[in-house]
């Protein structure tokens, strides 16, 4: 399995998956095009960061983490007010002081790399010192996300138009406590 950074070429293949993906979990509505562009305004900013994972059939999975800044985070749109206010940073007591940052658009093709794109993504906030990590999550998924990863929940909604209105759930965790956790159970 071999993880990179996707370039803009290939931002049409993350699409299709995503679409696929989402798609087959009813997370998004069929379209003629066969892609999901889930937040455009996000990709190709420098904040932004697509890991892809393939094998020797292609593409197999991707993951996005993306820094706060000027454009925002993803979680935003559908929890305004929470993560930011007014352009002010509003997390709970004790993650207002940290570098931010959010991981996203994590698709697979038959669960293949989600293991190593984890992995790649954590390194990658890593390397861009983000102590905090914000992720919005389908609420059957709640209970792994605490137990493998240690993220905590900060807000649910009952209706995500991004998700095409599935519930959703934002997260909010310490990279520290992420990378220990993924580390034990490796």
């Amino acid at each position: 399995m071999n993880i990179r950074v996707a370039t803009i070429d290939d931002m049409p293949a993350v699409w299709e998956l995503t679409y696929e993906a989402f798609l087959k979990r009813g997370l998004c509505a069929p379209n003629d095009v066969g892609q999901l562009q889930h937040y455009p305004h996000l990709d190709g900013i420098a904040e932004t960061t697509v890991l892809i994972a393939e094998d020797e059939s292609g593409l197999v999975g991707t993951i996005t983490v993306t820094q706060d800044g000027p454009q925002g985070l993803h979680v935003d749109k559908t929890f305004p007010g929470v993560v930011r206010y007014g352009g002010v940073r509003n997390l709970p007591a004790g993650y207002r002081d940290h570098e931010v940052g959010a991981v996203w658009r994590l698709a697979v093709r038959g669960g293949g790399g989600v293991h190593c794109l984890v992995g790649a993504a954590l390194q990658e906030l890593v390397t861009l010192q983000l102590s905090v990590v914000v992720i919005v999550v389908h609420p059957g998924q709640v209970s792994f996300y605490e137990r493998r990863l240690g993220f905590k929940e900060v807000s649910r909604v009952d209706h995500d138009p991004t998700v095409n209105n599935a519930p959703a759930v934002l997260m909010i965790g310490r990279l520290e406590t992420m990378s220990k956790k993924w580390k034990q159970k490796g």
